[in-house]
Formats: structure tokens, C-alpha cells, sequence
């Protein structure tokens, strides 16, 4: 059984993916068609899960678009690290109750292979189906597992379009497809949503004195202070040239305020380290010391999205703003 640590971290990898948009893809439909006549089922899924909702994002089989995740027999496999087989689901107590095996299309037959992310988050499943009672032996477990491989590479080729490349953080397109999931989960919950924008200060003079390979190194030592500062529930982005934003979830304005200083102990720690190896050619040492101007906003009840990320952008460029001005009257 996953923690809610661990779920968390899942539903934040999911969420950066972009997946459950409701646009299936045409190559886990091809997967789902493949596993459907190999195994000689009716039903063939791809399905990820967030919080509540199972999305069917691979279908072979079935008009349907996804269900409840608390009616699903995917709610388990995802939980797991092998496949899980239940040849009866009508003697089977964990799920002779669920509604597809009382009623229509009246399942008896479940395979499922969790599948999982780069980092090995399960996000979903591939899962076969039947209205008759059968089984997988070893050799069948082990060609829905490679199957379900063919999926995970799908997913990793999906998730390298939607992180930036020098930061390996994710980038503004996975973050915004994010955001507005975030603040729905956390308006389901209950619980608060929280966003930090994140400004380095002095990036252009550093590309302009040093090039843009010093300044390539000056980004990366900002997203490594902000990812290291950051819970597994949260997501760090790189939206920008040098602006990053962390979304925190269950996190109030205080908890804000407390990652912020959190990151800001990093950046000294890291400038501290830096001083002490400079990089031939670099320049002076402390030429290129990491700076950066922070904003957060917690998210309103009924606050668009849109005004959500308005309000934690405008923090952080008062924060730059009140910070050049005292620096222009020291």
C-alpha cells in the first residue's frame, strides 16, 4: 500500500504529464488494441488515475472515457509493483461489489501491470478484461508486463517534450497543464495551494560580462537550490529564461513563506560553496553569486487560475522592485 506521501508524489508526476486531458492517444490505443487480441480479450485500457477519477487514455473495446477510481479494479494494480490477476472477480472480496462486475458489462476476468514514470511514480495501468472467468500463467504475466513497457516508454518520450533541458525541471507547459489541477485538488481536499515565483537577479549582466555558458550554470544552481528545497508533493518549473515558479500543495501563505526561506538557506549554502572553487576565466570570485527575488500567493476559493499565478508573479516583481531600491539608497 502506497503512503500519501508516495500518492501525492504520484498525482504531481501526473499532473506535469499532461495526460488526462481528455485527448486519447493514438499510440497506447494501438498498445491497448495489441494486448486486446494477444490475450483474445473483449477490453483493452490504458488508464491513468488521479485523485478520484481513472481516465481511460488508451481504449480497445469500449465507448466509455473512464470511471470512478474507487470503482476500479486499476485503484489496486496501481498500488502495486507487479501484475495483479484476479480470474473471478465474483469470489474475489475486494471487488465482487464493484459496479462492472454486478452489472454491465458484468467483468470477471482482470490483468493489470501498474506503469509507472521515469522516476517510478505509477500514474496508471495497462489492464485487459473479460466476461468470462480465466487466467495468466507466468509466460502471460510476463508479455502484459513487456506491454505495459511499451507504454511506459511512450510515457517517457511524452514527458521529455514537457521538461526543460537544462534544468531537467519541468517547463511551462507542464506547469500551467498543473496548475489548474493542483488547485482542484486541493479545493476537493480542502486544503490549501500555495505558488512561489522565483526571478534570478542579474542574469543578464552575468551572459553579457561572461557568456552565456556561465549564465547556463548560473539557471542550473537556481534550480538545483529551489528542487532540493521542495517536498516530493511539490513541483518545481523553470516557466522562463530566468523566472521559476513552485507549485506546494497543502501549503498556506505561512508554508510559503517557509519554502521560500528555505530555498534562500540553499542559495547561501550554494554561494558559500561556489566562493570557494571559482571557475577559470569566471571572473573576480563572487561575480556570479546566485540572487534571486521571490513572490508567493495562496490560491482564493473560486480564484481563477489565471489570477492565482497573476497575483505570486506581481509579488515577486514588488519583492525585485523593493529590493533594487534599497540597494539604489545604501
Amino acid at each position: 500500500m502506497q503512503s500519501a506521501d508516495v500518492d501525492d508524489r504520484r498525482l504531481v508526476d501526473l499532473f506535469a504529464l499532461d495526460l488526462i486531458d481528455g485527448v486519447r492517444s493514438e499510440t497506447f490505443d494501438r498498445v491497448a488494441r495489441i494486448a486486446s487480441l494477444t490475450f483474445d480479450v473483449p477490453v483493452a485500457l490504458v488508464t491513468m488515475l488521479d485523485d478520484d477519477d481513472q481516465y481511460f487514455c488508451g481504449v480497445y473495446g469500449t465507448d466509455l472515457t473512464g470511471n470512478r477510481r474507487a470503482e476500479s479494479f486499476c485503484n489496486h494494480t496501481v498500488r502495486l509493483d507487479d501484475v495483479l490477476v484476479v480470474p473471478d472477480a465474483t469470489l474475489d472480496p475486494r471487488f465482487r461489489d464493484l459496479a462492472v462486475v454486478t452489472g454491465p458489462p458484468h467483468v470477471r476476468f482482470y490483468a493489470g501491470a501498474p506503469v509507472s514514470t521515469p522516476g517510478g511514480a505509477h500514474i496508471g495501468t495497462l489492464c485487459i478484461l473479460d466476461v468470462a472467468p480465466r487466467d495468466l500463467d507466468a509466460r502471460q504475466r510476463g508479455v502484459l508486463r513487456d506491454l505495459a513497457d511499451l507504454v511506459e516508454i511512450e510515457i517517457g518520450h511524452h514527458g521529455r517534450a514537457l521538461t526543460d533541458p537544462l534544468t531537467q525541471l519541468a517547463n511551462r507547459r507542464a506547469f500551467m497543464a498543473a496548475a489548474d489541477r493542483f488547485v482542484a485538488l486541493g479545493r476537493r481536499r480542502n486544503e490549501p495551494v500555495s505558488l512561489v515565483f522565483a526571478d534570478l537577479n542579474g542574469l543578464k549582466r552575468v551572459n553579457d560580462e561572461f557568456g552565456h555558458i556561465v549564465g547556463d550554470s548560473l539557471i542550473q544552481r537556481a534550480a538545483s537550490c529551489i528542487d532540493h528545497a521542495m517536498r516530493r508533493a511539490d513541483l518545481a518549473a523553470r516557466i522562463g529564461g530566468d523566472e521559476f515558479a513552485v507549485l506546494l500543495l497543502g501549503t498556506d501563505a505561512a508554508g510559503a513563506s517557509q519554502a521560500i526561506a528555505t530555498i534562500q538557506d540553499r542559495i547561501v549554502e550554494d554561494n558559500r560553496i561556489d566562493r570557494a572553487r571559482p571557475a577559470p576565466g569566471r571572473g573576480p570570485v563572487g561575480t556570479c553569486e546566485l540572487s534571486i527575488a521571490f513572490g508567493s500567493a495562496t490560491v482564493a476559493p473560486d480564484e481563477s487560475i489565471d489570477t492565482f499565478v497573476s497575483r505570486a508573479d506581481s509579488a515577486m516583481y514588488d519583492a525585485k522592485r523593493a529590493d533594487a531600491a534599497r540597494h539604489c539608497t545604501a
